[in-house]
This record gives structure tokens, C-alpha cells and sequence, in this order.
């Protein structure tokens, strides 16, 4: 079994780099506002630098002179697949992370 770079049940995933960083490379203040949203909240969150897929935060963080970005994203397994599992409270986290960053002002 390929070993998995995150674990369900272990809060949303902030991401780093994905698709070995021919994809997204998120912005360093974008990254540092979502984790001290996290830490000031005690929201739980897992870091992570990809090597499969990008999203579409890779064509948003090229475009023109570059918008800051980056993911998060709920940790799964079998995805794209009829027996996708998760964790519930891995998707509770992450609203609480997404609300908790929207009412703290960003350094960006």
C-alpha cells in the first residue's frame, strides 16, 4: 500500500505544493493565515506537499502577476470512487477553519 502524505480524522488539509511542484506553490502568506487562524482556534490541520494531482488553484495562482493562493481540502480515501470515505468531523474542522480565517485580517 503507497503510503498516505495525510490521515482522516487529523483536521483539513492546508496544502503546501501539489502535483511535485509543477502544479500550485502557495503563497507563504496565504499558508501563514490559514495556520495561525488554526492555532489561535485550536482548529486542528494537516500540512502537506503533494505529489499527485493540482487543482484549479494552480491556474488562479498564475494568473496575471500571480493571486495568492492555495488549497484547503478534506482528507479522503478511494476518491473519485463509488466507496469514497471520510471523516465528518475532518469537514466540520475545515468550515471552522475557513470562517475562523475570514474574520481575522490577512498580512497578505
Amino acid at each position: 500500500m503507497k503510503d498516505a502524505p495525510v490521515e482522516m480524522g487529523k483536521g483539513p488539509v492546508i496544502t503546501i505544493v501539489d502535483s511535485s511542484g509543477r502544479g500550485l506553490i502557495a503563497s507563504r502568506k496565504v499558508v501563514k493565515w490559514l495556520k495561525d487562524s488554526a492555532d489561535t482556534h485550536g482548529i486542528p490541520v494537516q500540512m502537506e506537499v503533494g505529489s499527485g494531482g493540482t487543482t484549479d488553484a494552480t491556474a488562479i495562482h498564475l494568473t496575471k502577476g500571480g493571486i495568492p493562493s492555495t488549497t484547503v481540502s478534506i482528507p479522503t480515501r478511494y476518491i473519485h470512487s463509488p466507496v469514497e470515505v471520510l471523516d465528518t468531523e475532518d469537514i466540520e474542522a475545515g468550515v471552522k477553519l475557513l470562517v475562523a480565517a475570514l474574520k481575522q485580517k490577512p498580512a497578505l
